[in-house]
């Protein structure tokens, strides 16, 4: 899983293309997996990391003229 979390961070990978590379051949399985362990599905995991990445940058958007 830690490598499906690491692949999740690429949004121009799929979550199908993320299963695979993962070493699961059914991408519900995956998905079924991913939560039961990380407690959110693998779409919900990919947006939540998006959220923390846009709110790291938001400080940088604000820089003083």
């Amino acid at each position: 899983m830690n490598k499906a979390k690491e692949l999740l961070e690429d949004a121009s990978l799929s979550i199908k293309e993320i299963c695979t590379m993962s070493g699961y051949s059914d991408p519900n399985y995956f998905s079924r997996i991913f939560k039961k362990i990380e407690n959110v599905t693998p779409s919900e995991f990919r947006e939540k990391g998006e959220n923390s990445l846009a709110k790291l940058c938001e400080p940088l958007k604000r820089t003083p003229k």
